[in-house]
């Protein structure tokens, strides 16, 4: 075990333990009403855990916390279950002024560096990945943005918008010009990887 998961180890500690000041932990007696069949497909795509959230959050008055597009669209048609993402969770936190919208900026960023594929990406966003960065385009959590820009699911011609505009936003922050150029090139290598990319030109 290295010092740094030791660390990481600690620091989850840490923030399960601030949880289970506020969560409960429960069982799922419901579960026992699934037909067996169902419950078993259900399991080896979700796991138990999953599948337990799922027919919880079934309950009137619950919703399905998941991130997991799959799960929350099998939840809602298999068990009316209504469900919520992480992402829209913090918007909506944000829109009641709980959450301040830098502080919304820099969630989604790092969602986005920790594979949270439903969080969408704007210019903001790829401005605070790059922020959080310290402008290094190979640093969390801009290497997942760049992945997204290079591989993701995206039409290239709106990649080329969203790095036109993220360029525009970060030009009027950096003000050195050898960070200005390392940023535009990494955006710019990642958008080359894109087998179309010449298309656009």
């Amino acid at each position: 075990v290295t010092p740094e998961e030791v660390v990481a180890s600690q620091r989850l500690d840490a923030q399960l333990k601030v949880l289970r000041q506020h969560f409960e932990v429960i069982g799922c007696p419901a579960l026992a009403a699934v037909p067996r069949e169902q419950r078993e497909e259900l399991e080896n795509v979700f796991g138990i855990s999953g599948i337990e959230a799922i027919v919880n959050s079934s309950v009137p008055g619950r919703v399905l916390w998941t991130d997991d597009f799959v799960q929350a669209l099998m939840a809602r048609k298999l068990f009316g279950a209504s469900s919520i993402s992480t992402e829209l969770l913090l918007r909506r936190l944000a829109k009641r002024g709980l959450l301040s919208h830098p502080e919304y900026l820099e969630a989604c960023a790092k969602l986005i560096g920790w594979q949270y594929t439903p969080t969408p990406i704007n210019a903001a966003i790829l401005v605070e990945a790059c922020r959080l960065a310290d402008w290094n385009t190979d640093r969390f959590p801009f290497t997942a943005v760049s992945d997204l820009l290079a591989h993701g699911s995206f039409p290239s011609d709106a990649v080329v918008v969203l790095v036109c505009q993220g360029l525009a936003r970060l030009f009027a922050v950096i003000e050195l010009p050898e960070v200005r150029s390392s940023v535009l090139t990494g955006m710019l290598n990642s958008v080359a990887k894109r087998g179309d990319w010449k298309k656009l030109l």
